[in-house]
């Protein structure tokens, strides 16, 4: 891959996230009465687009406006820690897009919104550009929230400052699409391309066609693209409709899903992938990110390895190197039948680093430990189970009948254990920087169920 320099214009949200307890409702008037229990703040808004660039590589600049407040305080902090390069103007009568969602028993009671919407000035437009006019970029990414950073004359001025340096432009609109005529490639979904062009039918070829036709012709783009959700993406190229078909097995949260998109595609292409190729990339970025909760980043890694169900095993010298600068998490064992008591401990050791790995005894190593029966699950298929594990980062096996030399090697921060390891002798604890002991569910083991399906066969 090469040294992609990315731009990414529009407007940053400051996400905080409220949970709390409701179990009455107040005599007062007719609202719940919470107690909050916990917070979680968050970048969002185009933040999310430069955090996946930067995943997969690029070297990402931001252009924004923030207002002079705390909110503001926050999200620049956040960008350095992310190593997101950012120029930014904070204007003292303008108000960070702020936005408090208050969760109770699971469900999101309701939002506060705290933010100034109105567009900036030409005046405001013009430091911007200046900001960023003497630097060099392989792609502009446009992110639109509508929050009046991307006005129509800021817009112009790179989409011209861009073309004039043959620079790769993508946009995502969210309501005035023609501030954005003259880019490459724009990447709507279903819902914003009907609000622009007028109802029309997704799943008519004829009418789809024409639509991105239409958006072609009337916004002057090399490429029209619409992202249809769980039918996967339209676009126009080669002269003909192209279908890329949704790629997701399993769909738990469409968060981030349109930022994913827009950001492999931008970083494919200005990698100089085919734009079919790119799409396809893109599509796997959008199915890896629906998999999983809430708004995330996706790595290149993730993207290419998306089919290959082994992707996480490597190496232990592999693994040092591209755990390098994390806070890493080791645990062990045989992970014959993969039950629920497994899932709790390893999302346990997750928690407590950035990286979790876990070493995996081999077949021959499960037989020393468990007798000739054992394993009833070959190391194939361990080592998928595992792999399919969100939480689960790396996989490594051993043959020894401890996993001693890749402790050794790895030299943990935190070596993880079950509670039934107090007070007795943990395997390598001298190379790790920490001993955690975690609670197993009582009652889950692969022995238990094994003897259950024995009984229920007898």
């Amino acid at each position: 891959m090469k040294d992609i320099k990315a731009l990414v214009v529009g407007d940053l949200i400051y996400d905080i996230y409220v949970f709390a307890n409701c179990n009455r409702i107040s005599p007062e008037a007719p609202v719940p009465v919470i107690t909050p229990t916990s917070e979680k703040k968050v970048l969002g808004g185009m933040a999310n687009v430069a955090s996946n660039l930067a995943s997969l590589g690029a070297s990402v600049d931001i252009l924004s406006v923030l207002g002079n407040d705390e909110s503001a305080k926050f999200i620049e902090n956040e960008l350095k820690i992310q190593k997101i390069n950012s120029y930014i103007l904070k204007l003292n009568d303008r108000k960070t897009s702020t936005k408090t969602r208050i969760f109770g028993s699971n469900q999101q009671i309701v939002r506060i919104d705290i933010e100034s919407t109105d567009e900036i000035s030409e005046d405001i437009a013009n430091k911007l550009f200046s900001m960023i006019e003497q630097n060099t970029y392989n792609v502009i990414v446009f992110s639109d929230y509508a929050k009046g950073v991307i006005t129509p004359y800021l817009a112009k001025k790179l989409i011209n400052y861009a073309k004039d340096k043959n620079i790769l432009t993508l946009a995502d609109p969210k309501k005035d699409f023609y501030k954005f005529s003259g880019v490459d490639i724009i990447t709507p979904n279903y819902k914003e391309a009907c609000e622009f062009l007028g109802k029309f039918n997704d799943k008519d070829d004829f009418e789809l066609n024409n639509a991105l036709m239409k958006m072609q012709n009337e916004l002057n783009l090399k490429i029209p693209l619409i992202t249809l959700g769980s039918n996967g993406i339209a676009a126009l190229y080669d002269n003909k409709l192209n279908h890329h078909y949704a790629l997701a097995k399993e769909v738990f949260d469409v968060t981030g899903a349109g930022d994913s998109v827009i950001s492999s595609l931008s970083f494919f292409l200005a990698n100089d992938f085919s734009i079919s190729k790119s799409i396809d990339l893109a599509n796997k970025a959008a199915a890896i990110v629906v998999g999983k909760i809430g708004a995330v980043s996706v790595g290149l890694d993730e993207i290419i390895n998306f089919d290959n169900e082994f992707y996480k095993c490597k190496d232990i010298n592999e693994i040092k190197e591209l755990s390098k600068g994390k806070k890493v998490v080791f645990a062990n064992g045989c992970f014959d039948i993969l039950h629920y008591g497994h899932l709790s401990y390893l999302r346990s050791a997750k928690e407590l680093g950035d990286i979790l790995i876990v070493g995996l005894n081999s077949d021959d190593s499960v037989k020393r430990l468990k007798g000739n029966k054992r394993p009833i699950n070959d190391i194939m298929t361990r080592k998928a189970m595992l792999n399919a594990l969100e939480f689960v980062d790396f996989v490594c096996e051993f043959n020894e009948d401890t996993p001693l030399e890749i402790i050794k090697v790895l030299k943990p921060d935190i070596l993880v254990k079950g509670a039934d390891y107090e007070g007795k002798v943990v395997v390598g604890a001298e190379f790790a920087k920490e001993v955690k002991l975690i609670e197993f569910k009582k009652g889950f083991s692969s022995t238990s169920i094994i003897e259950k399906i024995r009984k229920n066969n007898d």
